[in-house]
């Protein structure tokens, strides 16, 4: 018989470690927005393989992304590195607009609202957030009443309760 070669396959946590060094190292906006999206399409990846942890892992990256990045993006606009999002009236810009940095308003405003909470509360959101993945595979999705009893309830014509 021949040899059996074993592959050590690299552990997802080496990966997650990697990532959190990563967007801790990371010197610009451009970095943590890079990580932010990679840990997007990760999350994506791993729910569609069913990979429940990794998903957590990759939901987990992703957020603490969102925060650093709003962190920064605060940081560049006390310092006037960065257009503070006012009206053109008030002159011309003084630093790259979101737009050029390929951020949307809404993911911009998400991230200064996750970077203004306390360390607490935004633990308390990651661990929310790895324990709706995790307990979120129940299988059947939530029960709309309204919608799925009206459309088969049958009334007798002479019925003198009056729904349509």
């Amino acid at each position: 018989m021949g040899a059996v070669i074993e592959v050590e396959r690299p552990r997802p946590l080496l990966r997650y470690d990697a990532a959190r060094k990563a967007l801790a190292d990371a010197l610009s906006i451009d970095e943590v927005k890079e990580i932010h999206d990679k840990a997007e399409a990760m999350r994506v990846y791993a729910r569609l393989a069913a990979d429940t942890e990794l998903e957590q892992d990759a939901a987990e990256i992703r957020l603490r992304a969102k925060r650093r990045f709003g962190e920064m993006e605060l940081e560049l606009k006390a310092a006037g590195l960065l257009h503070p999002g006012r009206s053109k009236k008030n002159g011309p810009p003084s630093g790259p607009l979101l737009a050029e940095l390929g951020v949307t308003k809404n993911f911009s405003s998400q991230a200064q609202k996750a970077a203004g909470i306390s360390e607490r509360a935004f633990e308390m959101m990651v661990e929310q957030t790895r324990a709706r993945i995790k307990h979120g595979r129940s299988g059947a999705a939530p029960v709309n009443a309204a919608r799925t009893v009206s459309p088969t309830r049958e009334e007798a014509i002479d019925s003198l309760a009056f729904f349509p």
